[in-house]
């Protein structure tokens, strides 16, 4: 699979911001990408994402725990007998349609 370039994505000014702020502060949190079908959200989130470096990880971790300070819940990362760490890309998480916020 090719990714668009991200240096030839045109306008997107402020989702391009946000997600280069988001990409050098992890504190962030993450970028939420909103707004009209059609104008480049996921191809401008993939072509960023397909610059970054690869991250440390666990095969099968839904929660993408850093190895180095896993998840508290996560019982796959906690177990001592957990997979071992590998390089992978960046996690891009696409939320559905309708997706709503709870309060645990």
């Amino acid at each position: 699979m090719h990714n668009f370039p991200f240096s030839a994505v045109v306008g997107q000014e402020q989702l391009k911001l946000a997600l280069m702020i988001a990409a050098v502060d992890p504190g962030v949190g993450g970028v939420l990408a909103m707004g009209e079908r059609g104008t480049g959200k996921s191809t401008t989130i993939r072509a960023l994402a397909a610059l970054l470096p690869l991250v440390p990880g666990r095969e099968g971790c839904v929660y993408n725990c850093d190895p180095a300070a896993p998840a508290r819940d996560c019982q796959l990362c906690n177990a001592p007998d957990a997979p071992p760490i590998t390089m992978r890309p960046v996690p891009v998480v696409d939320l559905p349609l309708g997706v709503t916020t709870i309060s645990l």
